[in-house]
């Protein structure tokens, strides 16, 4: 009987989800440069100006100031692009912490505006741009090989998508950063700060190297498709499955990635509920324009791959790790894409009995999935009073 349910549930959702492209491809959603222009902060100069009015001593500033990019070559012969700022002598009793993006974003769009903040409190910050994203290595295929088959060979070109995601998958993403901890940072230990997938990449980053961590802040479980939940708990189980409908959308080879690219990314910036995002006040159009659309243009074939690649994954989540690690674990009221039961299973089945000791779940009140646009007075201090604590 449950296994029906299951099997009619998913076939549903991917009928819908393939109905729906079909219609998003056809209708002409407006554009981000159309949106944009009724937003009431235009350039990132008013943003700021407003953003640091009222904050007390949380001063938040995009672009950061003291964190600068640079490339870091690992021994794997993955590149991957960097924002550090904080590495002076004078900051090295400090902990390390390295900030970890998630989907559709970077380190510069998730993290930006939180790294001037803990730099100027004595802290060596590290934010990578994740393997696929910006700057950093695009294994195997550089995306002009991948807009050329576009255009000239579609065959190719879907070929490529399909073999994309056996570069992405946890060992992967857990050896760069492993590699970037050890040989960039030459580090024991860092304190790991995620956002979505990043916090799934620490979850696998565990996995493989848990001796590298010293604590995780992470808004994501690892118990959302869990065994556990679905027995214990199956009215949450389905709450969570509905919520991932964009799991399933984004697994429709070659169709998913069109209909996320057509008009400038419209469908993508949708998503995200960028247009509420801009209409509130909380991004401006310069950073919209100028920051979002071209990380898009040169980050989602790739990104998008990490949906594809979890099935190369060589250990699975379904197995409950055994983090020893104090954990805080941060939930959104409005998050539309994560539901706050998951965590109950992560505290009760993931954690030690020493970990749950120093871990605690916190609900951010009114606030989406999109945190740094919202919560920056509610999480930078409740991610600093964490990282010091004893």
């Amino acid at each position: 009987m449950l296994l029906q349910c299951l099997i009619s549930c998913f076939s549903i959702t991917v009928f819908l989800i393939v109905s729906t492209f079909f219609v998003l491809t056809l209708y002409p959603l407006p554009t981000i440069h159309d949106i944009s222009k009724e937003w009431p902060i235009q350039t990132i100069d008013q943003y700021n100006k407003i953003e640091q009015q009222g904050l007390n001593q949380t001063i938040v500033q995009f672009p950061p100031k003291l964190a600068k990019f640079k490339l870091v070559e690992l021994s794997s012969g993955i590149t991957l692009n960097v924002l550090e700022g904080g590495e002076g002598k004078e900051n090295e009793h400090k902990k390390v912490l390295l900030f970890i993006h998630g989907f559709p974003e970077s380190a510069l769009l998730c993290w930006g505006r939180y790294l001037d903040y803990f730099i100027n409190k004595g802290y060596h910050v590290i934010a990578p741009d994740l393997r696929g994203y910006n700057k950093s290595s695009k294994p195997p295929y550089p995306l002009k090989e991948l807009e050329q088959d576009y255009y000239n060979n579609i065959i190719s070109y879907l070929k490529k998508l399909w073999e994309i995601p056996k570069y992405y998958y946890d060992k992967e993403f857990a050896t760069d950063l492993y590699l970037l901890i050890k040989e960039h940072l030459k580090k024991d230990k860092v304190t790991v700060i995620s956002h979505d997938w990043g916090s799934a990449l620490s979850y696998y980053l565990f996995n493989f190297y848990p001796e590298v961590i010293e604590k995780v802040v992470v808004d994501l479980s690892d118990h959302q498709f869990s065994l556990n939940a679905l027995l214990q708990d199956p009215y949450y189980f389905f709450r969570q499955f509905i919520k991932s409908y964009y799991v399933f959308a984004f697994n429709i080879l070659g169709l998913s990635d069109e209909v996320v690219s057509r008009r400038d990314f419209t469908v993508l910036f949708n998503f995200m509920g960028i247009d509420k995002i801009g209409k509130e006040g909380k991004i401006s159009a310069e950073e919209a324009i100028n920051y979002l659309l071209p990380n898009f243009q040169s980050s989602i074939p790739y990104g998008i791959s990490y949906y594809r690649g979890v099935r190369f994954n060589e250990k699975t989540l379904s197995a409950p790790l055994k983090i020893n690690v104090p954990c805080l674990m941060i939930h959104y009221e409005l998050d539309d894409f994560i539901d706050i039961g998951s965590f109950k299973f992560t505290m009760e089945y993931s954690l030690t009995q020493k970990a749950k000791e120093k871990s605690k779940i916190v609900e951010i009140k009114n606030t989406p999935h999109w945190m740094q646009y919202y919560a920056k007075k509610e999480v930078i201090p409740l991610i600093e009073s964490f990282i010091e604590q004893e």
